[in-house]
């Protein structure tokens, strides 16, 4: 017993722990999210700048040509332009960052889906634990036929005890703080539930012998 309350009380930390990791995987993505939006937003930047330098090499030739230098070459702006040049390995670095968000993004909603899984495994054990420290309400409740039928005998009252559900599962623990609450409302119910002689039961209409109900079912 000592070991399942030790198990359990372990099983309750991490639960706790698992949901202070699911909590930073929770901000891991979105700072993921955020990532890829300011990526995007840095990868248009640039694209942006590229179409404005190609539209102003294009007038730098225009021009070129029209003041009459027709042996200038268009495809040799490319190495005249050191802007162009950076700008082009910028988009290379670019690339390569998108490809490492994009892992990045990956490993998170892998490690997203291995977190899941792993709470699935814990709330299983976390029931199944529960479940193995739970015994029969039928271990105390059985006991009440037998006392009913003694204060009959004592009392001359015609009474009988009916147990439904016996079989349902309670905490050890609590079984053993239910029996002294239960005993006092069967007492109860056998001084001031039944009418005292069958007689008066039989002129009220009900059967000669009254009947103590217990009922357990989980709710």
């Amino acid at each position: 017993r000592q070991r399942l309350e030790r198990l359990n009380n372990l099983v309750g930390e991490l639960v706790t722990e698992e949901s202070g990791i699911e909590l930073q995987l929770q901000q891991l993505q979105n700072s993921v999210k955020q990532l890829q939006e300011r990526f995007t937003l840095f990868e248009r930047l640039n694209r942006n700048l590229q179409t404005w330098l190609d539209q102003s090499q294009k007038i730098q030739v225009r021009n070129a040509l029209l003041s009459g230098h027709s042996e200038f070459d268009p495809l040799q702006m490319d190495y005249y332009s050191p802007l162009y040049t950076m700008i082009q390995e910028s988009m290379e670095e670019i690339a390569q960052i998108g490809e490492k968000v994009q892992d990045i993004s990956l490993v998170a909603q892998q490690s997203k889906n291995i977190q899941r899984r792993k709470q699935q495994t814990l709330k299983q054990l976390r029931n199944d634990l529960l479940w193995a420290r739970m015994i029969p309400l039928g271990d105390i409740l059985n006991r009440f036929p037998r006392m009913v039928r003694d204060l009959s005998l004592k009392y001359q009252k015609s009474v009988n005890a009916k147990v439904v559900g016996a079989s349902t599962l309670v905490d050890k623990q609590m079984i053993e703080k239910l029996y002294d609450p239960l005993v006092h409302l069967v007492r109860n119910a056998f001084d001031h539930g039944i009418e005292p002689t069958t007689a008066e039961r039989v002129a009220k209409g009900k059967p000669e012998e009254g009947t103590i109900e217990i009922r357990a079912y989980h709710r």
